[in-house]
């Protein structure tokens, strides 16, 4: 398994007093009820885990998960509510098409040493040992991974910068080297230094997973039915069908992926 992990015009009319009054007097009435909003502006997420969600309630189902520490771009609604004894607005994230409760904003940037981690872990018959930490804060990404075969291991670091996007978490990771180690009995220990080019990675919230999947995971998702093991956080893609012993193998090998989880990640 492959860890790669309007503008508004103007108008002046003649209007009456009187539909000046109503006007100032419907202007100055809370509109609870609606998701009209004011200009957006920049402001910081503060949550450990920021639950963007499809409408302005808590029981909305969540669009995309925020790390903390985030810049978002965020326009006030007229949708309230009372959180632990007071009340805030919701607001919309502009990058998410979702919405946010305003007790977990912040003009300020947040001075809290926070990060999200995302958690991959996985194994095959070649190379029994995998994982890799996604960790995110303040714009910033970066990223253990970590390959152990039979014969060699594979060790990478990472760094990049996310963006906050509908449904997934775009990062672009920068040039990395991989530290490619020989580990065979019998053989000494030697290590080489491998350039690799950077790309992009975007990861995909599934909220009936509580996790996140890869762009490739994704497109496997979209060719076969596969079956979710929450608990050890991977999808089982392999085809059912195969009865041969070394083609059901190796089918296992390619199609049981691991997906990025978060609540289980240490």
């Amino acid at each position: 398994m492959s860890i790669r992990f309007f503008q508004n015009k103007a108008i002046t009319l003649p209007i009456s007093i009187a539909v000046m009054v109503c006007a100032v007097y419907m202007a100055a009435v809370p509109r609870t009820g609606t998701t009209a909003e004011v200009e957006s502006t920049p402001m910081y997420s503060t949550g450990d885990i920021l639950n963007a969600r499809a409408k302005p309630s808590m029981s909305a189902p969540i669009v995309v998960q925020i790390p903390y520490g985030s810049i978002v771009n965020v326009a006030k609604t007229d949708v309230r509510m009372t959180y632990e004894g007071m009340t805030y607005h919701w607001y919309r994230v502009k990058e998410a098409d979702a919405y946010v409760l305003g007790a977990f904003l912040s003009v300020k940037r947040p001075s809290a040493k926070k990060e999200m981690k995302l958690c991959l872990w996985g194994e095959n018959e070649g190379c029994p040992a995998q994982s890799a930490v996604v960790r995110l804060s303040g714009m910033k990404a970066s990223s253990s991974r970590y390959q152990g075969c039979h014969s060699e291991e594979y060790r990478s670091e990472l760094s990049g910068d996310y963006a906050i996007r509908k449904g997934y978490l775009e990062i672009v990771w920068k040039d990395y080297e991989t530290i490619r180690t020989v580990i065979a009995p019998g053989r000494a220990r030697s290590s080489t230094r491998v350039r690799n080019k950077g790309y992009i990675q975007r990861f995909h919230w599934r909220a009936d997973y509580a996790g996140w999947i890869d762009d490739d995971t994704l497109a496997l998702m979209q060719k076969r039915k596969c079956r979710l093991d929450p608990k050890n956080c991977f999808l089982d893609c392999t085809d059912p069908s195969i009865t041969d012993a070394a083609e059901r193998e190796m089918d296992a090998n390619e199609n049981i992926r691991s997906f990025y989880c978060v609540k289980e990640c240490k």
